[in-house]
């Protein structure tokens, strides 16, 4: 086994890499699916203020649901052809719990 293999846990990164359209379409996608993350990291608070204890997807081309369940809000990012890296996924708890260390 190569260490690629090994890595990944038995997966050969270059057939991944080649089955997302090879290095460039990858890493465009990767930086599109960080600048989402990063979006919905940056508008958390506002959002669970605004939808607390919903579930907030959000994606390419403006998509963005709101549900009371993890299944409605993918099962409507699916209906609009967004695959799992074109959208941004978080449960908005507006008082998390807290582990001080």
């Amino acid at each position: 086994m190569s260490n690629d293999k090994q890595m990944m846990g038995g997966f050969d990164i270059a057939e991944i890499i080649n089955q997302a359209g090879g290095f460039e379409k990858f890493k465009t996608t990767l930086r599109e699916f960080e600048a989402l993350n990063l979006r919905m990291d940056n508008d958390r608070a506002a959002l669970a203020e605004k939808y607390p204890y919903k579930w907030v997807a959000m994606g390419k081309n403006e998509f963005f649901e709101v549900g009371d369940s993890l299944q409605s809000v993918c099962e409507a990012a699916r209906n609009q052809g967004l695959g799992a890296s074109e959208y941004s996924l978080r449960f908005l708890d507006p008082d998390p719990p807290v582990l001080i260390i």
